[in-house]
């Protein structure tokens, strides 16, 4: 029978959601004054915000603990508080981590950016095929009022002074998120304060399970637990990492193999973030190397976007043969 706990894992799910980019673009945007915080939950408008949601599931949790504390037996809560123990050793909550935070808005940013940019060109190319602009001899007028970089260009045919020509109309780019410190600094406090509460909740039923598991029925079950306060670094348990698929090749190689799922027209995985994508991967697979370890999120993430020659080139290798293999198939 395989032992579960709702509203533990609702509440570490919606807290880590703070670190994906939806719910760092929607309070991002708010401090910023750049929209409203609108929160939709089974497709309702609610007007609270996230962050009051997620106090709440932790709150819910908080009470589930309680019960186990109270019924549960000696097997189920050695379970529950190892799972606890894992996740305040992860990385995401041991504080705020500012490498993840920054990744995701300057991913966003780009994004946006580079997709404004490449309308902008096809805009202005398909302008300049036009008879308007063939027509005419034009003087080029630019408005000038803010960064070129954040324009929208668009033309149209104006009249001034007995003169024809066409005048760039300055529209803005679609919002970028500031993440100037005013702005990240509100942000960066919120997120601490979710994971402070988290493990504000955590460390007091560690205090009474630390007492109740030095009791003689509860000794055996419980030897060798690891104390909240006494975890030296951040690991992953033992029987999570020997569930995981063991792959023959090495993390840069692994990391380069999704990159190219990844990247493939029309998307192939149905994903909010690429940070979805890093923690799925190094939570179900590991290398020959990393069998003790388990994959690092942080050294998948660099590998998957910062890949070497010889990375490629041992994928085009791969790749060669396994294209042989399929043409094989059709003969």
């Amino acid at each position: 029978m395989s032992l579960r706990f709702p509203e533990v894992e609702k509440a570490i799910h919606f807290t880590l959601t703070f670190y994906e980019i939806d719910r760092i673009k929607e309070y991002m945007f708010k401090f910023a004054n750049q929209k409203p915080l609108i929160k939709v939950i089974n497709n309702s408008t609610d007007k609270s915000e996230w962050h009051d949601t997620v106090l709440g599931f932790q709150d819910n949790m908080d009470k589930e603990i309680e019960q186990h504390m109270g019924y549960s037996n000696g097997v189920a809560l050695a379970y529950l508080f190892d799972t606890l123990n894992s996740w305040v050793a992860y990385y995401l909550f041991e504080s705020v981590w500012l490498p993840t935070l920054g990744h995701a808005i300057h991913d966003y940013n780009t994004t946006v950016y580079e997709d404004f940019i490449l309308k902008q060109e096809k805009e202005e190319e398909k302008f300049k095929e036009s008879e308007n602009y063939k027509k005419y001899n034009h003087l080029d007028k630019i408005v000038d009022t803010i960064p070129k970089e954040f324009h929208k260009l668009n033309f149209d045919v104006t009249y001034d002074t007995g003169h024809v020509y066409h005048k760039f109309l300055v529209a803005h780019c679609p919002p970028l998120i500031d993440s100037s410190p005013p702005v990240l600094d509100k942000y960066i406090d919120l997120v601490r304060m979710l994971i402070e509460n988290f493990k504000r909740i955590v460390a007091k039923h560690f205090a009474i399970y630390n007492l109740v598991k030095l009791t003689p029925q509860f000794t055996q079950i419980q030897a060798g637990l690891p104390a909240m306060q006494e975890q030296p670094q951040i690991t992953q348990p033992p029987e999570l990492i020997s569930k995981k698929l063991i792959v023959n090749i090495s993390v840069p190689q692994l990391a380069y193999l999704f990159f190219m799922l990844h990247e493939l027209n029309p998307d192939i995985f149905d994903l909010k973030s690429k940070t979805e994508l890093y923690k799925f991967v190094t939570d179900n697979f590991v290398t020959k190397g990393t069998k003790e370890t388990g994959i690092s999120f942080d050294s998948f993430k660099n590998d998957f976007t910062k890949q070497t020659d010889k990375t490629v080139e041992y994928w085009i290798e791969k790749l060669k043969k396994m294209l042989e293999n399929s043409r094989k198939k059709l003969s």
